[in-house]
């Protein structure tokens, strides 16, 4: 059938035959039987391990060929072994390995990595796969998994995981809603705190659930920004999504109240790169008072130069209430300042985690992703064995790897914490 066909096909170009579809079968039948010849030839110009990779891959194919395909003999009968017997070279796999035996490392012996974690089951179950209130459960492995222990890479990860950890307690929320990558506080959502006017959304893909559910759930209207998305492949973006027709009752891209899309990216300036155009959160914000916007930034590295700009104008600050977004480390977009560009990446990681530090002042933190990444983290399966893998850029003294994640705030005046 086709996947035969297609098998045969690979195969043949694996040895470097080239056939045209159409003459597949019959032609590449033919080459993969005289291929096989290649298993007698002499040690001293024996073939390569890609050739008798190739040649037990036409057998197999051979094999699963009905008998029909198959020429006179051939159904039970396969090619003598070769002098040298095959082995797939494995990465970091002695020559002398036998197929099936488990791959270890050059050198000297390693030590299997041991599974698990220190302090297991310390996690919670109530809400898989979304952003959590309270103290993320980060264990330790219980075997070191990183090569080196770089002690600037570690402070770096402590300090990031303090800066996103949340202290507000249930009473001081109202209550709790966990959707997706968010968190809030239900005082910033009732309008017993009063009522934000509009919700801003920036990086928006094909789809953006957020902004539905801040239209459909707590009725705001809302802006969606993405200058990279093509409208085709995006309904919201293309000005297409039902826009404030009726009740959303499926689960389709769907928006109660009304929205606008702007095909325009977050930068630290005015301009145009590569075409698209970019401007600042700083003049999105200017035409709202204050604790009147929702906010949401998913926008691939652009945050960390908007949040600095953010920190600068106390005023702007302030007509945030809450504020959800995706964090990404150590990344520098075309569009970022010459001078962030130009730092090392000891320097730029430092700058990004004193930014969330910054955001202590206004801000508390209600929930992350932190935990529900945790559990997905297994590092005995990438690390079979000790001290093979290479550092991650940063990550905490348990070493668990700090590199893209979701942590969510609101604005402290709402739950009743002082301004530091």
């Amino acid at each position: 059938g086709m996947f035969v066909s297609l098998a045969l096909i690979s195969t043949c170009y694996m040895l470097g035959i080239r056939i045209t579809w159409g003459d597949e079968t019959k032609k590449c039948l033919d080459l993969l039987r005289e291929t096989a010849l290649l298993r007698d030839a002499p040690a001293a110009a024996g073939p390569s391990y890609s050739q008798q990779a190739a040649v037990r891959a036409a057998e197999i194919q051979i094999e699963k060929l009905p008998p029909q395909l198959r020429r006179p003999g051939q159904e039970t009968q396969r090619p003598a072994a070769p002098e040298r017997p095959f082995t797939p070279m494995l990465p970091n796999t002695p020559e002398s390995q036998t197929p099936g035996e488990e791959v270890k490392p050059k050198g000297k012996t390693r030590e299997p990595m041991e599974p698990g974690f220190i302090d297991e089951g310390c996690g919670r179950e109530d809400h898989p796969g979304s952003s959590r209130n309270g103290i993320p459960c980060l264990p330790a492995p219980r075997m070191w998994p990183w090569k080196k222990k770089t002690d600037w890479k570690m402070d770096l990860g402590d300090r990031t995981v303090k800066a996103v950890t949340p202290w507000l307690t249930e009473k001081e929320c109202g209550s709790w809603i966990l959707y997706g990558d968010s968190t809030w506080c239900m005082k910033a959502l009732d309008e017993s705190q009063g009522k934000a006017q509009v919700a801003l959304s920036y990086g928006i893909e094909q789809r953006d659930p957020w902004s539905e559910y801040m239209s459909n759930k707590f009725g705001h209207r809302t802006k969606l920004y993405d200058c990279f998305i093509p409208h085709w492949q995006s309904l919201p973006m293309a000005g297409e999504a039902p826009n404030a027709t009726g009740p959303c009752t499926d689960d389709s891209c769907c928006y109660e109240k009304p929205y606008e899309a702007y095909s325009i990216c977050l930068g630290c300036k005015k301009e145009v790169i590569g075409g698209k155009p970019y401007e600042t959160l700083l003049d999105h914000l200017d035409p709202y008072p204050r604790l009147s916007i929702h906010l949401k930034i998913d926008t691939e590295g652009t945050e960390w130069t908007a949040l600095d700009q953010l920190m600068s104008s106390p005023e702007h600050w302030d007509k945030i209430r809450t504020f959800d977004m995706e964090l990404h480390f150590g990344s520098r977009p075309e569009s970022e300042l010459p001078s962030v560009r130009q730092l090392n990446p000891r320097a730029n990681f430092e700058r990004q985690v004193r930014i969330l530090e910054r955001l202590h002042e206004r801000f508390e933190v209600t929930g992350s992703t932190l935990e529900v990444y945790h559990e997905g983290w297994f590092p005995w399966k990438d690390c079979p064995y000790v001290g093979i893998c290479e550092e991650p850029e940063i990550y905490t003294s348990k070493g668990f790897k700090i590199e893209a994640f979701a942590v969510s705030y609101v604005h402290k005046e709402l739950v009743g914490v002082a301004i530091d």
